[in-house]
């Protein structure tokens, strides 16, 4: 219900087309989200930014330290596409 009620949310926000990615979370960060899995399918709007995607997963500013968009860096201001893959990694702790 919560799922379907937020897509509803993001429809009527943003109005346009969808696209469907998968996220990886690493490290053990899946628990700052709203999501449960290690690896997830997500609807996200078109265009979608790195930075975007984190506020619609509900990632708290300083759990994800490490951003790759198909295996390559990415900053906050990457687009996300179609079929693309996420994966966040938190802050390596280590000297």
């Amino acid at each position: 219900m919560y799922a379907y009620s937020f897509m509803i949310i993001l429809i009527t926000f943003w109005g346009g087309a969808f696209i469907i990615i998968t996220v990886t979370f690493h490290g053990g960060i899946e628990k700052f989200s709203k999501l449960t899995n290690r690896i997830e399918t997500v609807t996200v709007p078109d265009k979608t930014s790195v930075k975007l995607l984190l506020e619609i997963l509900s990632m708290p500013k300083g759990s994800v330290e490490i951003i790759t968009v198909n295996k390559k860096l990415a900053c906050l201001e990457t687009e996300i596409s179609e079929g693309d893959t996420v994966d966040l990694y938190p802050m390596f702790p280590g000297g």
